[in-house]
Parts: C-alpha cells; structure tokens; sequence
C-alpha cells in the first residue's frame, strides 16, 4: 500500500510540473504573439513580400539583439562576458 501511495504521489507531482510547464510555455507563446502583432504594425509589409533574416554567419562581425544590431561598445562588452563565462 505505501509503495502505491509513494507511486501517486510521484505522478501528482509530475502532473502539477507539467501544468506549470504548460502555464509557463502559454504564457511565453501569447507574449511572442504580442510581440510579432507589435512588430508587424511597427514594419507594414507587402503580403507577398518575403521576409530576410540575417543571420551571424552571413553577416561577420555582427551580433543580433532584439532592437537590431549591436554597437561597437556594446559588442565589446558581450565578448567580454562570453570570455568571463568560458573562463577566461
């Protein structure tokens, strides 16, 4: 009887971490939605206009962010914190 209560319990816990899971991936899905219907007012485009995005490998040297492209400072200071987490 414990071994089946112990059982249980352990999926109770693992359906309430899944709930949580799903709660937090909704919520992260409705704010990407925002975000993209902001976007899409912001930057209006022709229905058949293809969207580009560029990547780092076709642009070297740059480095995304979501407001667009670093500065000089602030890439210097991202590769400063890249070295720091590696180690070095």
């Amino acid at each position: 009887m414990e071994r089946l209560e112990k059982v249980e319990r352990g999926q109770n816990g693992l359906q309430l971490e899944w709930a949580d899971a799903l709660e937090r991936i909704t919520k992260m899905l409705a704010r990407l939605r925002e975000r993209q219907k902001a976007l899409e007012r912001m930057e209006p485009r022709e229905p058949d206009e293809p969207t580009e995005e560029i990547s780092v490998d076709r642009a070297p040297g740059l480095v995304p962010s979501t407001h667009g492209l670093l500065t000089p400072r602030q890439k210097e200071i991202q590769q400063n914190i890249l070295k720091r987490r590696a180690g070095g």
